[in-house]
C-alpha cells in the first residue's frame, strides 16, 4: 500500500511537471504575440506618420468644373497643366485651343503626344536646367541642383467632362519630358 502511494505522488508530480512544461510554452507563444503586438505598434505608427491630409490653393480657371472625390488629400506643388473645354494652359500660359475639348487635327502624333504640349514642357524643363547650372554655380552639389529643381510631379488641373482620351494625350505628352508623378486634382466630396 504504500508504494501504491508513492506510484500516485509520482503520477501526480509527473503530471504536475508537465503541466508546468505546458505553461512553459504558453509564456513562450505568449512573448512572441507580444513582439507581433510590437510590430503592429510600429507599423501603425509609421503609416499614421506617412499618411498627410492638406490642401493648397490652386487658382482654377472660372470654365473648368473639377470632379468631386472620396478620400485623402495631400499638399504637392508642382507645375501645373489645366485642361478645359477650349484648351490647354502651362502654368497659366495658353499652350494650346481647341473647341469642345476636341484639338484641331495635326495637334496629336502618331505616338498619341501633342507636340506643342511636348514644346511647352521642353521649355520648362530648359528652365529647370538652367536654374540647376546657376545653383552648381553659387557652390551647390550637383547631386543636390538636380535633386532640387528637377521635379517629376505633374498637376493636372481638368474639367470633370474632359473625355478620358485627351487625358491620355494630356500625360502622354508630360511622360515624354519625363514628368512621370501625375497629380488629379479634385474636389473633395461633402458628405
Amino acid at each position: 500500500m504504500h508504494m501504491g502511494e508513492c506510484g500516485n505522488m509520482a503520477r501526480r508530480g509527473g503530471g504536475s511537471m508537465r503541466r508546468s512544461r505546458r505553461r512553459q510554452g504558453n509564456e513562450e507563444i505568449a512573448l512572441q504575440i507580444t513582439s507581433m503586438a510590437d510590430i503592429f505598434t510600429i507599423l501603425l505608427v509609421f503609416l499614421l506618420k506617412s499618411y498627410s491630409v492638406s490642401a493648397i490653393d490652386i487658382d482654377v480657371g472660372k470654365d473648368i468644373k473639377l470632379p468631386a472625390a472620396n478620400g485623402g488629400t495631400e499638399s504637392v506643388e508642382a507645375m501645373k497643366v489645366q485642361v478645359t473645354e477650349t484648351g490647354i494652359t502651362l502654368e497659366g500660359a495658353p499652350v494650346m485651343t481647341f473647341e469642345k475639348f476636341e484639338p484641331r487635327k495635326g495637334e496629336i502624333s502618331g505616338d498619341g503626344t501633342m507636340p506643342e504640349l511636348v514644346k511647352a514642357l521642353k521649355k520648362e524643363r530648359e528652365k529647370q536646367r538652367q536654374i540647376a547650372a546657376a545653383s552648381v554655380k553659387t557652390g551647390v552639389s550637383p547631386k543636390d541642383a538636380v535633386r532640387n529643381n528637377f521635379d517629376a510631379k505633374l498637376l493636372v488641373i481638368a474639367d470633370k467632362k474632359v473625355p478620358y482620351k485627351l487625358l491620355k494625350h494630356v500625360l502622354s505628352s508630360a511622360s515624354e519630358m519625363d514628368f512621370t508623378d501625375f497629380k488629379l486634382v479634385v474636389v473633395t466630396a461633402d458628405n
